[in-house]
Order: C-alpha cells, then structure tokens, then sequence
C-alpha cells in the first residue's frame, strides 16, 4: 500500500468514527418528527357499519429521544392505528342525523398514544377533524348460485340438474351493499372427466362486511352413463279438412337421442309424436310441408330427426 493509500484509509477511517459518534450523541436529543398512519375505526353502534370515512389515515407530530424514535421505528412500529368510537364524543354533522357523525382528533390522543411507547409523546394531530357515515345494518333471504365447472367422462352426463340445498342463505350487512344483492356465488369448484354423482359441501362467498347464514351449501351431482339410441315413427296429420287426403313422402321420420342406461329398455317409439299440420300447407304453398315433433320423453338428450319437412300430394276425395 502506498503512502498516499494509507493517508486516505485513515482518513476514512476516522471520519467513520466522528460520524458514529456524532450520531450516537444526536440520539440523545429530543426530536419532533412527522409519522402518517391509517385508522381502523372500531366500536362501533349496535347495528350500523362504516359506509365511508373522508378521512383514511392521520398525521401525528411527535417528539422524544432520537434513540426512542429510532426503536420505534425499526422495532415496535405499528401499521394501523385503531380508533374505539366507544370511547370518542361523536358530533352529528346535521341535527337529527343518525348516519353522519364527525369527532375531533384531540379526543383520541390518549387512544393513540396507547399504541405508541409511552417514551413518544404525540404533539398535534392533523386533521383536526374526522367525519364518518354510517349504514343500518339489514338482513334478506338471497339467492345462492352454484360456480361449478364440469366436464364428463364419456358416455356420461348429468342425470338431474345440478342442485343445491340450501339455495338461498340469509345475508346480513350494511343496507348499502345489502341493497345491491340480486345474489351470492358459491366458491369456484371444477370437476372433470366425472363419471359418478356426487354431494360435496361447499362454501358460500360474500362481500366484505357481509356475514351469510348458513356459511355452506350441499352441492348434488347426479351422473349417470348413456347410450345411443335410434328408432323410425310415424307421421299424423292434423287439422285435413274431411274431404280432402293428405299422402306424404316419406310418411316416417328417422329419430336419433342418447338415453341413461337405466331408461334404456323404457323409451319406446309411442313415446313420441311427429305431426304435419294441413294449415302449415294452407300458409306456405310449398311442395314440402314441414314435421313438428310435439311430444317426447323428457329423460332424453341430444335428441335430432329427420327430414324435417316431407313432399306431399294433396287430393280431394
């Protein structure tokens, strides 16, 4: 090391040494210094939440020892400071008002100073003035919508739609959001290549400050396996004035549905009605006339036919 290298090091090193001691010394002096905190507002009145408060979090000027400030601020600094209106004047910002409130800030400086060391003294508050608005509590019976995401094994489906029990929950909270409701969801559930039912309690999802009685709902699957099936019915013509015969090509349509298993061996072609209408003919003046199929069994899905409409000749007797 050269000697202009050794000067400059022991330089360095003695201005580290005043400045630790200069440092250490000023801690030993009372300083006033500006610390901004949110407010949670606590005790509130039997049956009213805070809709808003202008006011979301205060200054407070303090003053103690440098080293107080220091712990205070490294060690034991705290991230809200909690306002117990159970022990704050409230003010009503107009005569007879029940919802508008305002409270000054000097009143809760023993609160707050509660929550400081009690080597930090609180000097001034800003603002000097809090104003909150309060909600009624209430409570209705609402809705509750299941958020279920399914996809299925194959050859398999829902035997039933998809059920809840409850299906609606009494919810309780401020009239403003209350008020909004038109319904709750469940939590988020998926559920993929299902290929039996099932009954899962699940969780019932609302807002902040809103509390739901019950808190969980019993979701019910039912699932049931398929198979395809096909049959050839007749076509029956209505509203054929009696002097009139109706002939048609083809007189059958071909009908295409998937079944449950267990309903397999129960559907049968009498269990469905395709029709043509003579007004349809009347209407239309087309060379085809169209097939309505008007009755079938309702434990079927996916269910086509064909042709839907058919040549017909029409004759008078």
């Amino acid at each position: 090391m050269t000697n202009k290298n050794r000067k400059i090091l022991l330089f360095l090193i003695f201005f580290a040494i005043s400045f630790i001691m200069w440092f250490l010394i000023s801690l030993d002096e009372y300083y006033n210094t500006k610390i901004k905190l949110p407010i949670d507002i606590t005790g509130l009145p039997a049956n009213k939440f805070v809709k808003s408060e202008d006011t979301k979090a205060i200054n407070l000027t303090v003053n103690g020892y440098g080293y107080d400030i220091i712990k205070y601020s490294l060690v034991n600094k705290i991230t809200t400071l909690k306002i117990n209106l159970n022990k704050v004047k409230l003010h009503p910002l107009r005569e007879k008002d029940t919802n508008d409130y305002f409270f000054l800030t000097k009143d809760i400086i023993l609160q707050l100073s509660s929550q400081l060391s009690p080597k930090i003294k609180i000097i001034s508050i800003s603002p000097d003035t809090v104003h909150i608005t309060f909600s009624e509590m209430v409570a209705k019976h609402i809705q509750i919508k299941p958020d279920v995401n399914i996809t299925f094994a194959k050859q398999y489906i829902n035997k039933t739609p998809i059920r809840i029990e409850p299906d609606k929950a009494l919810v309780k909270g401020p009239s403003y959001i209350i008020d909004t409701l038109q319904y709750i969801k469940t939590e988020h559930i998926e559920f993929n290549n299902l290929d039996h039912s099932l009954k899962q309690q699940i969780k019932i999802l609302v807002p902040k400050n809103v509390v739901a009685v019950p808190k969980t709902t019993t979701l019910f699957i039912e699932v049931e396996q398929y198979t395809e099936d096909r049959m050839t019915i007749p076509i029956k013509i209505i509203n054929l004035p009696q002097n009139y015969n109706l002939i048609l090509f083809p007189n059958k349509v071909f009908i295409r549905f998937n079944v449950g298993i267990d309903n397999y061996n129960k559907i049968r072609p009498e269990h469905f009605t395709a029709i043509v209408d003579y007004n349809d003919i009347v209407d239309a003046m087309s060379d085809e006339i169209p097939v309505k199929i008007i009755h079938k069994p309702p434990k079927i899905y996916s269910f086509t036919y064909y042709p839907h409409a058919v040549e017909y000749i029409l004759e008078q007797k």
